[in-house]
């Protein structure tokens, strides 16, 4: 995803797979929503589950949960 820092696309694929008990690098970003104050909302596919990950751009996973 342009524009999210590596550091932040990384921490919330991290927990995605943690989360869905999935091989570490299985959960990949597929929108973004720049949040201001140096966060980003992003969605993330894990599998045919798709979340919601709300991060700081240095890779601090605020929350997860399942998308709406």
């Amino acid at each position: 995803m342009r524009g999210v820092p590596d550091a932040a696309q990384r921490a919330c694929g991290e927990r995605a797979d943690r989360q869905t008990d999935r091989p570490s690098g299985s959960s990949v970003a597929v929108g973004m929503r720049e949040l201001g104050r140096n966060e980003y909302e992003l969605t993330m596919a894990a599998g045919w589950t798709r979340y919601t990950c709300r991060v700081s751009g240095s890779g601090e996973v605020l929350w997860l949960e399942p998308a709406r």
